[in-house]
């Protein structure tokens, strides 16, 4: 829902799906953000359609979590944010949020990182939101 959220916010809005029940419900309920289906590589390399620097603002929160990471640091513009949902998950079976995780630590003095811990809205269990700031 955070695609309808930004919307109502931001000038342009960009949302990849890959899940074609979520994708047409957010269609039908978006108004000006553009949302896209698509699986697989492609999902993972439709931000390489915008140049580098191009985003004030974006949010790892979906499927191929690593892969879009990796491409999206290069997206965010100075004084931009890069979100990611979920950090704290897969501490205990290394996965692919682990190793994002574990990249946060070292991602150099070009980020600051901030991370929020808590609760979130229909869970019985705290989890965590990264957020990284371009300098």
């Amino acid at each position: 829902m955070s695609t309808l959220w930004y919307e109502r916010r931001c000038r342009e809005v960009w949302a990849v799906e890959d899940d074609p029940a979520w994708h047409a419900r957010i269609t039908a309920l978006a108004r000006k953000a553009k949302v896209v289906l698509l699986e697989g590589k492609g999902y993972v390399e439709k931000i390489l359609d915008f140049p580098p620097g191009y985003f004030d603002v974006v949010s790892v929160d979906g499927s191929y979590r690593l892969d879009c990471f990796r491409l999206a640091l290069a997206h965010v513009g100075p004084g931009g944010l890069l979100l990611i949902d979920n950090t704290d998950n897969d501490r205990t079976t290394h996965g692919d949020l682990f190793v994002i995780d574990r990249t946060l630590e070292v991602l150099g003095p070009e980020w600051e990182v901030y991370r929020f811990p808590g609760w979130g809205p229909g869970n019985f269990f705290a989890w965590e939101t990264t957020v990284c700031v371009r300098k």
